[in-house]
């Protein structure tokens, strides 16, 4: 391989990566209006450990940014159907839970690959 050739793939890499990071950036990034302590809450339960920082999925589903409904967040967080363990009201009361509700529906729903341009140019067949 020629230096100039090794020097292309390096470059393609690195715009590649920082491409990545930007859209992770942007993901991680509070929306606008979205409360510090609404995000602190999701954090200080640990909800985080299982759903990622963003509510993107990670040994637990992907839960933000989220359309369902109060209640039945509610229900799932009291009485989850799978390995999620329970949040009783006796430690983790309403006023909380609403705090962590909000921070997942304020997450912004991530860029699709086809308009991260780093992303894009991976997926269309070279010539």
């Amino acid at each position: 391989m020629s230096l100039v050739m090794a020097h292309n793939r390096a470059a393609r890499c690195l715009v590649l990566l920082l491409s990545a990071y930007t859209a992770a950036e942007t993901i991680a990034t509070p929306a606008q209006g979205q409360s510090s302590e609404d995000e602190a809450a999701y954090v200080a339960y640990g909800c985080y450990e299982c759903h990622g920082y963003a509510g993107q999925g990670g040994n637990g589903p992907l839960i933000a940014p989220t359309q369902i409904p109060w209640e039945a967040f509610e229900r799932i967080v009291r009485q989850p159907p799978d390995s999620m363990p329970a949040y009783p009201r006796e430690q983790l009361n309403n006023e909380t839970l609403q705090r962590i509700y909000r921070y997942v529906q304020s997450v912004p729903k991530p860029p699709e690959a086809a308009d991260i341009p780093a992303l894009r140019d991976r997926m269309t067949p070279l010539p």
